[in-house]
């Protein structure tokens, strides 16, 4: 966890997202990798063996006005910015890895 501690801090980012977390998330484990100042997160849960996304930002930077969970692969977060309050959106695609999660994967992916 410190790896990955460190390289958030090198980057100096206000959001941070992740994949293949294979983890269950809560503020306190949030900690382990991330300064306090990101305080705010969303996440999809892993499914079997593989997967799991989450985005992590910190609120005294960005509001999240909106989040979207698309069944185990996709997690969107449309932020306004707190200095100039202009309005984007991060999405987090981890496809699946069977044959049937690809084609539902695939089938959403053309309906967006």
């Amino acid at each position: 966890m410190d790896g990955i501690r460190d390289r958030i801090s090198e980057t100096n980012s206000d959001v941070i997202y992740l994949q293949e977390t294979k983890e269950h998330f809560d503020p306190m484990f949030i900690r382990n990798f991330c300064h306090p100042s990101f305080d705010k997160f969303e996440f999809v849960p892993f499914a079997g063996a593989s997967g799991g996304i989450i985005i992590v930002w910190k609120s005294s930077v960005f509001r999240a006005t909106f989040c979207t969970k698309m069944i185990t692969y996709a997690l969107s977060v449309e932020f306004s910015s707190l200095h100039n309050g202009v309005l984007w959106v991060l999405t987090n695609v981890y496809a699946p890895y069977t044959q049937e999660g690809k084609r539902d994967f695939l089938d959403w992916f053309r309906n967006i």
